[in-house]
């Protein structure tokens, strides 16, 4: 019986032993620190996709997506009982009749800015590195992406707020484009960043990225 004890409070100052451990230094392995991305031009990548990782947001079904189709007569959600009610956000979508609250509205909004204001980030820590093709490849591709959010903004609420990627002082008020000056300086992002562009074929669908972004130009023009 005593050895039986001795082997129980043997256990237990051993458990409490491991769990003591003092020392709370993190060796981060797997991913990169604040000051480390933005200072060192090899992560370059890590830069520029969490701008399109922000399109996602543009193919969900329940954001832009529902936007676009569920307030017209071409998708319709049923519901049936309480399920799929969501406090009336389908309803009235359908009915058109929200209200600047709506929570599709509001989720939409945010992902949109999140997009424009991530390409703006990239766009500033990729322009301090030493510039070469490379750098001015991917602010090409950023510029794009930020003209593209602005696109969709502009479309959805008729205004968009404007913040150059010069402008820190995030607590000042933005800019705001109207639906004119919005359109008018889209066109001018994207004429100015297709000579900048990769004319390298795709392997599916077979066209360069030039011709994509000039099909996109010509809606405007």
């Amino acid at each position: 019986m005593k050895m039986l004890k001795l082997i129980k409070y043997s256990a237990v100052l051993f458990l409490l032993g491991t769990i003591a451990c003092t020392n709370l230094n993190e060796n981060v392995l797997d991913e990169q620190l604040g000051v480390n991305l933005v200072n060192d031009s090899s992560n370059i990548v890590a830069l520029i996709q969490p701008p399109y990782a922000s399109l996602r947001h543009t193919i969900e079904w329940y954001d832009y997506w529902a936007l676009q189709e569920v307030s017209t007569d071409e998708v319709i959600v049923p519901t049936r009982g309480s399920d799929w009610y969501d406090n009336g956000a389908w309803v009235q979508l359908h009915l058109q009749t929200w209200t600047p609250d709506h929570i599709r509205m509001k989720n939409v909004w945010e992902a949109l800015n999140q997009g424009y204001a991530r390409a703006n980030i990239a766009m500033y820590y990729i322009g301090r590195f030493p510039q070469n093709a490379k750098t001015k490849l991917e602010i090409s591709e950023a510029r794009f992406l930020r003209a593209y959010y602005i696109d969709l903004i502009n479309d959805l609420f008729g205004q968009v707020s404007y913040r150059d990627t010069t402008n820190l002082e995030f607590i000042s008020t933005p800019q705001v484009l109207n639906r004119t000056e919005a359109v008018s300086y889209i066109v001018s992002e994207l004429k100015n960043i297709l000579p900048t562009l990769p004319t390298k074929e795709m392997v599916a669908p077979p066209k360069s990225p030039k011709v994509l972004y000039e099909r996109y130009l010509q809606r405007f023009t």
